[in-house]
């Protein structure tokens, strides 16, 4: 990637708090380039990020003031004009045809991000306004964000289905009128419905981006300077992928473990619950699989399958929480299939 830096400045609007740089940066992947807007705090390295994914307006100015003030409160934030061709309001047709290039393209947003030397890439989040929501929703299934927010108008269509399989935390902010909306909050999920439209904050009831940013603070801030995962200060992970999958996967691991206590349906109510831990370590494993590098392949591949794994995982751990016996069996015969697919790209 190639990227493009404007002379950065000190911006006299921005909230009081950490002084703030920003500059207009253009970010080339293959054969197709795009313009962003990158503000951070001054001063700093391994901050928490935000991507910021405008709707039909693009880079217009409350979102650059959004990135901004996001600065001002420690994060480091980019804002990615990654439709200027505005496909995402052409027909369905176009915009089909053409969702492969719009992923893509956030997906190299994210991808610079991750790389800037300012930036902890395990704890980047995003906003996205209304066009842009699909595509942030789909990259959090992935687990590319730790947190996401989608400011929407009058419409949340399609938008449930994403949220109710993301796995990390979502705010949905969308107006009252919106009335096909039928969002529920679910897990660690929160919707809030307003009585004027949060498309842009500067129309929308000032606690609305309170709201935004003490979401994005309690999901993804630690003490400056240091990331919120536990994992993250222990310093180098200490297991190697290697190792996580020879405990996960051997006769006598975590997975043999659960074969025999699930052969045949457990009679007695600490029988599941010794199901439960031994299922709950092996999801947990998912996310020490996220927190890896790996040796062959691309990351982004990587993480797909370590959040395929942890997603069936899951299955299974829900399955064994409602002493479900045949559901808990069928989930633990089909969770080899997202080791497979993974063992093809990287083994």
């Amino acid at each position: 990637m190639a990227l493009v830096v404007g002379a950065a400045f000190w911006s006299a609007s921005a909230p009081a708090g950490l002084k703030v740089a920003t500059a207009i940066v253009k970010i080339t992947k293959s054969d197709s380039s795009m313009e962003g807007y990158l503000a951070k705090p001054a001063q700093g390295d391994h901050l928490a990020a935000v991507l910021l994914v405008p709707g039909a307006n693009g880079l217009d100015g409350h979102v650059l003031a959004v990135a901004r003030e996001l600065a001002a409160l420690d994060f480091v934030a980019l804002a990615i004009d990654y439709d200027p061709g505005h496909i995402s309001q052409q027909s369905e047709l176009v915009r089909n045809v053409s969702e492969g290039q719009l992923s893509a393209r956030l997906g190299a947003a994210l991808e610079w991000l991750r790389a800037q030397r300012s930036v902890d890439g395990e704890r980047i989040g995003a906003i996205s306004w209304a066009q842009g929501s699909a595509g942030v929703l789909k990259l959090a299934q992935q687990g590319q964000f730790r947190s996401a927010v989608v400011l929407e108008g009058d419409s949340c269509a399609g938008i449930d289905k994403l949220l109710q399989a993301t796995s990390p935390p979502v705010l949905v902010l969308v107006s009252r009128r919106a009335s096909a909306c039928k969002l529920q909050p679910t897990g660690v999920h929160e919707v809030s419905f307003l009585d004027s439209s949060p498309e842009t904050f500067d129309t929308a009831p000032k606690n609305a981006k309170s709201m935004v940013y003490e979401f994005l603070a309690k999901n993804m801030k630690g003490p400056r300077g240091t990331a919120s995962n536990p994992a993250s200060l222990t310093g180098e992970p200490i297991a190697s992928i290697r190792d996580i999958m020879r405990v996960i996967n051997a006769d006598d691991g975590v997975r043999g473990k659960l074969a025999q206590l699930l052969a045949s349906p457990p009679s007695s109510a600490e029988q599941w619950d010794e199901a439960r831990s031994v299922t709950a370590v092996l999801a947990e494993s998912g996310n020490l699989l996220l927190a890896r590098q790996p040796e062959r392949g691309t990351l982004a591949s990587w993480r797909q399958h370590a959040t395929d794994f942890r997603t069936a995982a899951e299955v299974l751990l829900r399955a064994v929480d409602q002493h479900n016996f045949p559901a808990a069996q069928e989930a633990l015969i089909r969770l080899p299939e997202s080791c497979a697919a993974c063992h093809l790209d990287h083994r």
